[in-house]
């Protein structure tokens, strides 16, 4: 069985081969049919391609120019998304004393009146043990 398949396989490639061939010989009988271009023709042709090739670049500068001001634009945005990661950081700072100022004072009235306490019972502590003499 498997030989019958292998047989196949290279009767369908001499198929393929032959095909190829006759592609390729319709093609330059084609080309030989075909007259000879005279020199008109062929100032046409470069005209035809000059001016595409004049089209182009025009193309090319416009793409030049609109990714110039692509550019512009671009670093615009940058600069403006940079002023408004400073002036949000700003903001944020600005709103978190605005809440925690309370806090804040609080603490430190809480911490004034310890050390007041503080500094007494020491006070007090040192004159028992008559290291301080109040006359």
């Amino acid at each position: 069985m498997a030989k019958s398949k292998s047989k196949k396989i290279h009767v369908f490639k001499r198929f393929k081969k032959k095909k190829k061939k006759e592609k390729v010989e319709t093609e330059m009988e084609t080309q030989l049919q075909q007259p000879l271009k005279t020199v008109e023709d062929l100032h046409q042709e470069v005209d035809e391609v000059a001016q595409a090739m004049h089209q182009n670049l025009v193309k090319i500068r416009d793409r030049e120019g609109k990714l110039e001001t692509l550019m512009d634009k671009g670093e615009r945005l940058e600069e403006g998304a940079n002023q408004f990661a400073v002036m949000t950081s700003k903001a944020r700072r600005k709103m978190w004393l605005r809440e925690h100022r309370r806090n804040m004072i609080l603490i430190g009235v809480v911490i004034f009146f310890l050390l007041i306490i503080l500094i007494t019972v020491i006070i007090i502590i040192l004159w028992k043990t008559g290291v301080i003499f109040v006359e």
